[in-house]
């Protein structure tokens, strides 16, 4: 059983003192001084989870990780709110998603409130390196391996749960992305398993990155069947779209098959909690998904109905789209309000003011507050 009652912390010796400043760190690559680790086997189950200092791991090089990607990962948050309290946001969600994930990869479970206070431990010994209220967070990077040593393709006997943190302080994307889209290249399918985060889904993405950016583009805009172009994601991200119809401004992100083992769209937490939101409260008549193609992109653009687009993420939080490269056509299709970005702007605030503490009386209650009373 996944427990945090016998959890160690074990203090470094010298830990880095955190950077003087934030904006300067860059994303995932300076990390926090604390990791938490757990080890799991099918005869012990879990170990007590360990908060120590960052350290190399260990593994036998037939680790069924290594030879089969046997494993799975999750992304959140923890912010400094205005009230010096830690917060995470949906940590709930994504404590649910990390079990889902680890299932469909055969590795163990674990008790889901277990893990959330598990992240919120591993919070609190680096909080000096979570950034002022307003200016970062936190991001923390759960991730379960199967350790077990063999050549077999098989479940894995044994695994190990590692979680490494580092800082997020810059808003992903600058001044807007850019989009390539090109059906050649597929990231998802039915029955496949687009619906988890795991290393087997993004590698194979890393040389269509390149050929986006040949092409003057820094992500790549997904696309499923040569003949439908199917809009899926862009990047890593989910995409929301802003169209100006008869009755107003409708926010449309691409739909997630009801049978999530058929879905080509990731059912993301930031696309998630959008589509609960009252449109009226952010200048909209609807907000909702469907599917969308290409053909729709260019006819809403061609006719001005295009306003905006942005990603919605853990890691970009809500990043807007300045263009898409159309390589079917060999155009550019641009949002008329892409610079401006109204809704997206407005949608970062409103998920902002709830990390940070500082929601409406009427928002959702999406904040996990940590407790650090240990």
């Amino acid at each position: 059983m996944f427990s945090t009652k016998e959890l160690r912390f074990i203090p470094a010796d010298s830990p880095p003192p955190p950077p003087k400043d934030f904006k300067s760190v860059e994303f995932g690559c300076t990390f926090a001084p604390y990791m938490l680790w757990a080890d799991w086997d099918e005869k012990n189950g879990w170990s007590a989870p360990v908060i120590g200092e960052v350290q190399p791991i260990t593994l036998h090089p037939a680790a069924l990780v290594l030879h089969f990607a046997v494993e799975t990962m999750e992304t959140l948050k923890a912010f400094r709110g205005v009230d010096d309290r830690i917060r995470m946001f949906r940590a709930e969600y994504k404590a649910h998603a990390l079990n889902l994930g680890a299932q469909r990869a055969t590795l163990p479970s674990f008790d889901e409130a277990a893990m959330l206070e598990c992240w919120g431990r591993l919070a609190v010994a680096n909080r000096d390196w979570i950034p002022p209220a307003g200016e970062g967070a936190l991001y923390m990077r759960p991730m379960i391996i199967g350790t077990e040593a063999t050549f077999l393709h098989k479940r894995p006997r044994s695994a190990r749960l590692h979680i490494n943190c580092t800082v997020w302080s810059k808003p992903f994307g600058g001044d807007g992305l850019t989009m390539y889209a090109d059906a050649r290249y597929i990231r998802a399918w039915p029955g496949g398993v687009c619906e988890h985060k795991m290393g087997c889904v993004y590698a194979p993405t890393l040389l269509v990155n390149e050929v986006a950016s040949i092409n003057g583009c820094n992500q790549v805009l997904w696309l499923f069947d040569a003949e439908k172009e199917v809009v899926t994601e862009g990047g890593g991200m989910n995409l929301c779209f802003v169209m100006q119809t008869d009755t107003g401004k409708e926010l449309v992100t691409p739909a997630v098959a009801e049978d999530r083992e058929k879905t080509i769209v990731y059912p993301g937490l930031m696309r998630d909690s959008i589509l609960q939101l009252k449109a009226a409260d952010f200048g909209l008549t609807a907000i909702g998904e469907r599917e969308l193609s290409m053909n729709d992109l260019r006819l809403a653009s061609r006719q001005g109905l295009l306003l905006e687009c942005f990603g919605c993420g853990t890691g970009a939080a809500l990043c807007a789209v300045k263009s898409i490269f159309d390589k079917k056509s060999d155009n550019w299709i641009t949002p008329t309000q892409a610079a401006q970005s109204p809704v997206a702007k407005a949608l970062a605030a409103f998920f902002d003011a709830i990390c940070l503490g500082n929601e409406l009386p009427n928002s959702p209650s999406w904040a996990y507050v940590v407790d650090e009373r240990h």
